[in-house]
């Protein structure tokens, strides 16, 4: 197998008004900043920061736990079960709406 090219595990460094995740090597892969008042968008909170950048240094975790169809499926289940389910009852509506018209032209 070959070598990761950012060995993990991946840690989180608090700085003045960011996270920064490094990997084994102290390679600085990600830096979330919170509480930046020269941000053009509506800055993070300080825990919100933390939390995605704690998030971003599991992912060799869960790349090698699992492979990542099996994470996309449960991410996406709930809503593939629902796009299922309208899928199917379009296909009922149209099925009674052509067999109606068909029933209705026999009459004639």
């Amino acid at each position: 197998m070959p070598t990761r090219r950012f060995p993990p595990p991946w840690t989180v460094e608090e700085g003045q008004t960011w996270f920064v995740v490094k990997d084994n090597d102290g390679q600085k892969l990600a830096y979330v900043h919170f509480d930046d008042p020269r941000s053009a968008a509506k800055p993070l909170s300080r825990d919100e920061a933390r939390r995605i950048a704690a998030n971003i240094a599991k992912l060799p975790e869960l790349s090698s736990k699992s492979d990542w169809s099996s994470i996309a499926a449960l991410h996406f289940a709930p809503r593939l079960v629902q796009l299922n389910k309208a899928v199917t009852l379009t296909r009922f509506q149209l099925a009674d709406t052509i067999s109606g018209g068909k029933a209705d032209s026999e009459h004639d």
